[in-house]
């Protein structure tokens, strides 16, 4: 008997697992190649899960896990998944999801999501149910959201929103720290409660509220039950399983029922949500917002239900204010985090609420910054993350060529579409000017999907909103909210809910808004013998008496405050140490990357801080320091980054994947320092329209015609070398060659004669040395940790400087304009980029074609700041480059005589300084090369990385936003690149030379598409001044010049400390 039992167990296994690998093998290899096999992309699915493993296990929300996969495969216009067994189509192109939830709307009418009218009474909402029965539902209930039914429920909303006020109020009293996420889940609990039950629930008062508390247990996280139910209805249809809590259903079927018989049977008539089901269930119809009979056809005359009309409160109940209170949840803790977004909405709404003497359903409409705030919110907070849709009938696919089968789930992923970095640029920011009226032109109107679109949109979209608005101005009117202590940023998400949610608690510090009478009397009594008599706006407040006593008490307590607040500050300072030492200044070796040894909290900074060394320095001695290595790290104060010294993976960086690290992430702020607003700052989609507006000032044709102004200058260059010599041989060459750029660029983007050449103390040579003064902290900041600058909004020019700058700006380009005049310069071609937004060609016609993308007119202020980057940049780095030549060719006299000689060779030849002559000196190309190798004018490269990429060769995925240097300066001083680094030798740029090296192992001017623009005119402006000089001078070192040359260590252009003198005298 035993023996037979044995048996029959062991070919019952031996029957399960062939069914259970049968059925592994067919997922596997049938069901799971249903999309490859049509050519359409898919998720890797895990069997038996399909792609749905990530939610199961809780790794991931449903909507994280398609915002993704929509990430992932958003280049395609559709890619499919696997729920389980079945395949799904997910749609990431607006037109093709316009065309299923809008054009070919009837095709995909159905949502194809659980419902069980027999077993789950509450599941036969509109939200689920399909076919016929759908529409006639949505026809009788579209009446419910009109304008007039709005303004019939705004008082109960409103006076509900008065209790939250005074909760909050009574809350703060209490404690400062409020669990904001509980308290306007209360609100709108307490809100649907009475509009669509007619029931006053109190939860704002009683926490433990049945309504609430069944609106908790519905709520709470069931990742496998969500996802059967949104993702794999045949599953729970095949048990008959109901989808809503048994005793949850009967509360709500009792409370619909009891308050329908009471009302009926008093005749309470009460302007709510509830009164219009109760139309529909006695007339079928409902009353129109002027109270007259609506003329409906007769198909949708018919009467619903006690089942029906409980189904349809129930369902308006569970998204009214689950959804309106996550979004108010969601807004407040935004706001928290951005305070100046927070204060102009807040001054918004205050101003309005004056305007029209308290909230009224009128004044909402007058708030158009709230409404950006909101939508901002709903785009990155969708409450419901994801669409469903099932195909009724078979179709094609708009312009893909696949034809849709009938019963195909289709997904709409509204998260992942709202994160989509080409449609909304830097996603995770919150800007509620992503919904300006110029912003949404832009975008494709299904491209923002808070609500869907179709016939089959949010029907309670309207009072949503309108409960979101009111509860938002409820709290912002008269309380100020900031992160609190345990605040998370970003907000973990609940991956357990169906809903886009936060999990757990979100506790926010609470302040009043404005300062109490009394409160401020008292502070102005205090300070009132430190200030001169204040005069306040309504009448003058009488001066209390303070005894000696209270005085005594009053210092004790500031005494007590000021060793609070000291004992504040040393703990967070103690807590920064040890975060920094033991946290953050361990990101590179955590990841097997070399780094470079921090110093808290400076990190790798501070030899530049201190002024020991200069960024280049640093750079450079790093450099060499870690030459065994591709890649190292390095910290700016608290950010890590990463430097490359390996030439193959530079070029990864600035050309081949230059889209990965275009920014250059250095610090400027357009607002408070509108001269930082120029091209070699600037980031995104803006410098890449400026840099194709602008690269045609610098062609051939162009030099050419700037040329003259250029020679012009360099004649009083040599007069003014002529002056010196005669005075004394020894000249200080640096200020001299400073004084012949600032002449060049003031002349050439300033349209101004300057005259530093004769005039030392010129305004613009003034201004010049005031720019470029040393600030090492404020430099290594703007340069390696812009983060801090950003934080407190600090202009990076004086202001002095910037009014300075516009006001020459404007009044030459006003006098241009009004006088008609032209000239062949680069404010000339500035001033047609600001008249007509293109540049004219080198023949001086129109282009054949306009690029549409170049054809925007620039503003005056971005013109400004463009010719501001042109003169800061052209005259110190050419002077620079130009005296750092000088210097060398005095230690170096057979270089300086070969290329003497070159020089009056060919200028004999064009008959003087011509813009052909300048090609025919090659000796002088390469001198002027070897120059700028030795000592290049920008040390180091700045990028940063904008999308997570993978580098070649190194075990390495370099993260989002980390920022890129590579330094020129080692590079250039490499002696397994340059033998002899420190040897000034003009061979080494000989064609065999150049051939032998990697071409990214000479940077002086950067490399790819964000190379120096005015590479061109910085290297004629150099040559003219050279070839000048050295045509009639001959240059040797002075009696105290130091060699090798001190560099400056306060700045973050490589140039010497002080001056250079040199012994100057006339060539025979």
């Amino acid at each position: 008997m035993a023996f037979i039992t044995t048996g029959i167990l062991l070919q019952v296994l031996a029957f399960l697992v062939t069914i259970i690998g049968a059925t592994y093998i067919y997922l596997k290899h049938v069901a799971y190649n249903y999309w490859s096999s049509k050519g359409i992309v898919q998720s890797e699915p895990m069997t038996p899960f399909g792609s749905l493993w990530p939610v199961f296990t809780s790794q991931k929300s449903i909507g994280e896990m398609f915002r993704d996969g929509y990430l992932r495969f958003r280049k395609n216009r559709i890619f499919g998944i696997y729920s389980f067994h079945k395949p799904n189509l997910v749609i990431c192109d607006p037109d093709i999801i316009r065309f299923v939830l809008t054009k070919e709307f009837s095709r995909f009418q159905d949502r194809g999501m659980y419902y069980n009218e027999e077993h789950d009474p509450m599941s036969a909402h509109l939200f689920l149910i399909g076919g016929t029965k759908w529409r006639n539902l949505r026809i009788k209930f579209t009446p419910t959201f009109t304008s007039g039914k709005m303004k019939q429920m705004f008082t109960t909303v409103k006076d509900i929103a008065d209790n939250l006020g005074k909760r909050l109020t009574e809350e703060v009293h209490k404690n400062g720290l409020i669990e904001i996420k509980d308290l306007v889940a209360r609100f709108s609990t307490d809100v649907i409660a009475s509009v669509a039950f007619g029931i006053e629930c109190n939860s704002l008062q009683n926490p433990n509220a049945e309504f609430r508390t069944w609106g908790k247990k519905l709520l709470e996280p069931k990742p496998v039950k969500n996802t059967l139910f949104a993702l794999c209805p045949p599953v729970l249809k095949l048990f008959n399983a109901s989808i809503t809590d048994k005793g949850g259903s009967d509360f709500f079927i009792k409370a619909f029922k009891d308050t329908v018989e009471y009302r009926t049977a008093n005749n309470v008539v009460r302007k709510d949500f509830l009164d219009l089901i109760m139309q529909l269930m006695n007339k079928g119809y409902l009353q129109s917002d002027d109270g007259k009979e609506s003329v409906i056809a007769p198909e949708t005359r018919e009467k619903i239900t006690m089942l029906e009309g409980a189904a349809q409160a129930f369902v308006f109940w569970i998204a009214g204010f689950e959804t309106s209170s996550t979004t108010v949840t969601h807004c407040t803790y935004e706001l928290a985090l951005n305070q100046k977004i927070q204060e102009k909405m807040a001054n918004e709404i205050n101003t309005v609420l004056e305007k029209f003497g308290g909230l009224t359903y009128e004044s909402i409409n007058e708030m158009p910054y709230l409404h950006k705030v909101v939508s901002e919110t709903l785009r990155k907070y969708p409450s419901v993350p994801l669409l469903n849709r099932e195909c009724n009938r078979e179709v094609e696919l708009l312009d893909t060529g696949f034809v849709v089968p009938t019963g195909t789930p289709i997904i709409v992923p509204v998260l992942g579409i709202h994160f989509d970095p080409d449609i909304y640029p830097d996603p995770d920011k919150f800007d509620p000017e992503r919904f300006s009226d110029e912003n949404i032109a832009k975008r494709h109107k299904y491209a923002y999907l808070p609500f869907g679109e179709g016939p089959r949109n949010c029907i309670g979209m309207r009072f949503g909103l309108l409960q979101t608005k009111i509860g938002l101005i409820t709290l912002f009117s008269k309380y100020r909210f900031k992160p609190g202590p345990d605040t998370k940023v970003p907000l973990p998400v609940d991956k357990g809910n169906i809903l886009h949610g936060p999990l757990g608690g979100v506790t926010l510090k609470v302040e009043e808004r404005y300062i109490q009478p009394g409160y401020f009397l008292i502070v102005w009594k205090v300070f009132e013998p430190l200030t001169v008599k204040v005069q306040i706006g309504i009448k003058e407040l009488p001066t209390p008496s303070f005894t000696r006593d209270r005085l005594v008490t009053m210092e004790f307590g500031v005494v007590n405050f000021l060793l609070q607040l000291l004992g504040i500050v040393l703990a967070i300072a103690g807590a920064a140490y040890i975060y920094l030492k033991n946290v953050t200044y361990n990101y590179w070796k955590h990841k097997g990357i070399a780094q470079a040894e921090p110093f808290v909290p400076f990190g790798s900074l501070w030899d530049v801080v201190r002024s020991r060394k200069s960024i280049a320095g640093l750079m450079r001695d790093l450099y060499l320091e870690f030459k065994d290595s591709a890649v190292f790290g390095f910290y700016s104060f608290h950010r890590p980054s990463l430097v490359i010294r390996d030439p193959d993976l530079i070029r990864f960086v600035l050309t081949k994947e230059f889209s990965h690290f275009q920014n250059r992430g250095l610090y400027y702020n357009e607002e408070v320092d509108p001269l930082s607003g120029h091209l070699f700052m600037l980031e995104g989609t803006k410098w890449k329209n400026l840099r194709i507006k602008f690269s045609p000032t610098f062609t051939s044709g162009k030099m050419k015609h700037m040329f003259t102004t250029v020679k012009e200058c360099s004649d009083g260059l040599v007069q003014c070398v002529a002056d010196e010599v005669e005075k004394n041989e020894l000249v200080e060459i640096k200020d001299i060659m400073a004084r012949f750029t600032t002449d060049v660029i003031a002349s050439v983007a300033f349209g101004i004669e300057c005259n530093s050449l004769k005039n030392p103390d010129a305004e613009f040579r003034a201004w010049g040395r005031k720019i470029l003064k040393p600030r090492p902290v404020l430099t290594a900041m703007l340069v390696l940790c812009p983060s801090l600058l950003k934080m407190f909004s600090i202009a990076a020019t004086d202001k002095e400087v910037t009014d300075f700058i516009i006001k020459v700006f404007k009044e030459t380009v006003d006098y241009r304009t009004s006088n008609n005049l032209v000239r062949k310069d680069f404010l000339d071609l500035v001033m047609q980029l600001m008249n007509k937004g293109y540049v004219r060609g080198d023949d001086d016609k129109e282009p054949l074609e306009k690029p549409e993308i170049s054809s925007g007119k620039i503003t005056m202020l971005e013109g400004a700041a463009q010719v501001f980057v042109f003169w800061i940049a052209g005259f110190e780095t050419s002077s620079s480059a130009a005296t750092h030549c000088l210097y060398e060719l005095s230690i170096n006299q057979d270089v300086q005589e070969r290329l003497a000689d070159e020089i009056s060779r060919v200028l004999g030849e064009f008959g003087g300084i011509t813009y052909e002559s300048l090609a025919a000196m090659p000796y002088l190309h390469k001198v002027v090369s070897e120059t700028l190798r030795k000592y290049p004018s920008v040390p180091i490269l700045n990028r940063d990385c904008n999308q997570d990429v993978q580098l070649p060769g190194v075990n390495l995925t370099i993260a989002k936003g980390t920022p890129i240097v590579i330094p020129l300066l080692g590079l250039h001083m490499d002696p397994e690149v340059y033998p002899e680094p420190d040897k000034f030798d003009p061979e080494r740029f000989n064609e065999d030379n150049i051939a032998k090296r990697h071409r990214y192992a000479y940077l002086p001017f950067g490399d790819g598409p964000r190379n120096c623009i005015g590479m061109r005119f910085g290297l004629m402006q150099m040559k003219i001044g050279l070839v000048s000089l050295l045509s009639k001078y001959h240059f040797a070192l002075g009696p105290n010049t130091k060699v090798p040359l001190e560099m400056g260590t306060g700045n973050f252009l490589l140039v010497p400390k002080g001056g250079i003198v040199l012994h100057v005298t006339r060539r025979k």
